[in-house]
């Protein structure tokens, strides 16, 4: 059989329909749910929409409208979130910039893109024109003419290129829309759930956290940019806020505490999944899906729920999107052998922009039998990738120079060409190399023209300038020449490792002692996440010492472990720099005393607790006689036909009916009696033996008289709970067990 596997055909997912209209459609159904929650700034469905019609009204007063495109280069936070929409709005297409992406970058990409205009805090050295938005959804504004069209582009994100220059791949209405009804159709998100939004606004997972919820109704709660980059909060995050899905990649999973307890969904993507993060996040209650899909074909292609102990693939095709696995003569692959992966259906976008050259290799036009793989047009992923029997495709890597880390594309070659244009450079070369914890790490190679002193900081900060954090490389290495193929091509895997980072065990200290300063302390952690490597206070983590999120999270796990310092914490790292900074603040922590314990326990007052005492009396009296009457009542049922009717057959029938009808009618006297006596329960603190607490201990008493155990595992009882005021899904699964 051919490697060729089908999507489900679902037409209704193809719709002549816009994210405005989407977004709408939420707006109608659940105008006053919150729909964004910003470090407990929340707004509603109704408010977003509103804010972002001001916010398209201004952009239209301003000349904006169809066919253009408008930067965005905003903070995280409520503002950024409406001024996508309002860019939509307008009829205009959104170009996502991250905030800290440098300046010359984000010129770059407004001058690629031919931006007509861009959103921003800063102000840049440039002639497109920067536009002021309205602060808040209080303004007023005149009502706006929305003319986005289902092919008109929504946005356009921007992914490393080769040649050195980023490039730009435009999505449209009719792309997005059909992507997000096709996996919500796999994900199922609902309005009760509550959805972390961490990733970068720049990386097209963005879309898949925000437009899905946008979609379901559910609510966002957004990440600031130190909580984003503190892992070691993250868990406690996902917990205060009782989140219910997290979208992530599976390098930050790995890295993250395992005790979210209230995540129902975890979607994987961005980077290749692996049998220890499954096994980790995995559990009966929680589904766990691994997404994969370029951001040429709207975010992702493929998806499987993944089960421990079974073998993890990039899964199967979403609805009406199709695969196949072809040669280098673009023929289909018998199933099980290593190929190309394409990609066919409504999501492939329509080309870069401004890259006819690219377009025409990476963007084809299918040469496959329609009947074999459906689809006009077919995007070539550049993927390795091997299809089973059963259609689902094992990742087996890239077939370029293309790779990714921690969840973004990086061509090797962009940094290359970045670093041939530094001075004193001849020649360079990019290789992906494992550093000590097995994570992939960016290492640059250099030859340096003749006389040329090496100075690896100069190198890294002109990098910094021009190119975006996570493709400045964590080491450059000089060499007297790069080691090629009889190609002619660079053989990275002979480019050595970098001995003083990349040390295959970490140093032998000896322990520290117990009277171990903090300063002393840190420079040993440090000295155990650079093993080799020369620690000075007054360099950065991430600058001069090479750290990244996943080692910063490393040496901050070792502080507490072994360095008994249990209130540093992962933000110190990011907003106090350099180290000494850092160290500066966590002294002056450990010298601070906890104030003096107060009880906060005050003596009941007697009359209190006896009125509680006699209520409660009377009230169980009650209780214990409608539970006398559920035995009652069969048996008076009996009596009655029994004797009436000297009918013992009728007897038993009218007592089996009586039998059967208690268990409904208490439960409905049980949910009247809930929302008479205390109504909708709400957080608080209420005194003990108090006319609260007694209104709540009645209830909950009360309940007791239903049979709830038989309910259990069965559809029925989330619908009770719901009726009992329960924020539970309609899907939701609940049982009990005993084990022993």
């Amino acid at each position: 059989p051919l490697s060729v596997k089908k999507g489900e055909i679902i037409a209704d997912f193809l719709k002549n329909e816009t994210l405005a209209s989407l977004f709408k459609q939420t707006v109608t159904l659940y105008p006053h749910k919150t729909a964004l929650n910003f470090n407990e700034e929340i707004i509603t469905y109704a408010g977003l929409d509103k804010w972002s019609d001001d916010i398209a009204n201004t952009l239209q007063i301003n000349g904006i409208g169809n066919g253009q495109f408008v930067g965005v280069w905003l903070p995280r936070g409520l503002q950024l979130h409406a001024a996508i929409l309002g860019i939509i709005k307008a009829g205009a297409a959104y170009v996502p910039l991250d905030i800290d992406m440098p300046a010359e970058r984000v010129l770059s990409v407004l001058t690629e893109v031919a931006a007509s205009a861009y959103l921003s805090e800063d102000l840049l050295s440039t002639t497109i024109k920067k536009i002021i938005l309205p602060l808040t959804d209080n303004e007023v504004c005149e009502p706006f003419k929305s003319v986005p069209l289902p092919d008109d582009n929504a946005y356009v994100i921007y992914t490393s290129g080769s040649t050195g220059k980023p490039k730009g791949i435009p999505i449209t209405h009719r792309q997005i829309c059909h992507f997000i009804r096709a996996e919500q159709n796999v994900l199922q998100i609902n309005s009760t759930d509550k959805v972390y939004q961490g990733f970068s606004v720049s990386f097209d997972m963005w879309c898949e956290e925000t437009w899905i919820s946008y979609f379901a109704g559910a609510t966002l709660f957004v990440a600031d940019g130190t909580t984003a980059k503190a892992i070691d909060e993250l868990t406690d995050f996902l917990n205060k806020n009782k989140i219910t899905v997290l979208h992530a990649v599976p390098s930050l999973l790995g890295a993250m505490e395992t005790n979210a307890t209230t995540l129902r969904l975890i979607n994987a993507g961005g980077e290749a999944c692996n049998n220890q993060v499954l096994e980790k996040w995995k559990t009966p209650q929680r589904q766990f899906f691994n997404s994969y899909g370029p951001t040429e074909t709207t975010v992702t292609a493929t998806i499987a729920e993944l089960y421990i102990g079974t073998k993890i693939t990039i899964g199967k095709p979403l609805p009406n999107y199709n695969i196949a696995v072809i040669n280098e003569q673009t023929e289909v692959l018998p199933k099980g052998e290593k190929g190309e992966l394409v990609i066919t259906g409504p999501g492939v976008s329509n080309g870069y922009i401004n890259r006819a050259d690219l377009n025409k290799e990476k963007f084809i036009t299918n040469p496959i039998d329609e009947n074999i793989l459906p689809g006009k047009r077919m995007y070539k992923t550049g993927d390795a990738a091997v299809m089973n029997e059963d259609g689902s495709i094992d990742f087996h890597g890239r077939l370029d120079d293309q790779v990714k880390l921690r969840g973004y594309r990086i061509e090797l070659g962009e940094i290359e060409n970045s670093l041939a244009s530094l001075h004193g450079v001849a020649a360079a070369a990019v290789a992906l190399k494992k550093d000590s914890f097995s994570n992939d790490q960016l290492i640059a190679y250099v030859v340096l023209k003749d006389s040329e002193a090496f100075d690896e900081q100069l190198y890294k900060t002109a990098l910094s300038k021009i190119l975006p954090a996570y493709m400045v490389p964590l080491a450059i290495v000089p060499i007297e020449k790069l080691p090629r193929q009889p190609s002619g091509k660079i053989d990275r895997k002979k480019l050595p490792e970098p001995p003083q980072l990349l040390a295959a065990d970490t140093i032998d200290l000896p322990p520290l002692g117990d009277d171990a300063t903090i300063e002393e302390k840190v420079i040993y952690c440090l000295q155990k996440t650079f093993p080799n490597k020369a620690i000075n206070l007054a360099e950065d983590f991430f600058t001069d010492l090479g750290g990244h999120s996943l080692l910063a999270a490393t040496f901050i796990s070792l502080l507490r472990k072994e360095g008994g310092l249990a209130k540093v914490s992962l933000k110190d790292i990011y907003l106090n720099r350099p180290l000494k900074a850092a160290v500066d603040v966590w002294q002056t922590r450990e010298k601070e005393t906890p104030p003096p314990y107060v009880s906060t326990f005050n003596k009941i007052p007697k009359l209190r607790y006896y009125t509680c005492w006699a209520a409660q009396t009377i009230t169980l009296l009650i209780i214990f006689g409608l539970f006398a009457t559920q035995i009652f009542i069969p048996y008076i049922g009996y009596y009655y036909v029994n004797v009436e009717h000297d009918n013992i057959g009728y007897a038993l029938l009218t007592a089996l009916i009586l039998f059967c009808l208690i268990p409904p009618f208490f439960s409905l006297v049980i949910i009247a009696t809930k929302w008479l006596v205390i109504g909708k329960i709400k957080e608080g603190n209420y005194p003990l033996w108090g006319t609260y607490y007694f209104r709540w201990w009645f209830v909950k008493t009360m309940q007791q008289l239903l049979p709830s155990q038989f309910l259990n595992g069965t559809p029925i009882y989330p619908a009770f709970l719901r009726m009992m005021g329960a924020d539970v899904a309609n899907d939701a699964q609940l049982s009990s067990f005993v084990v022993g």
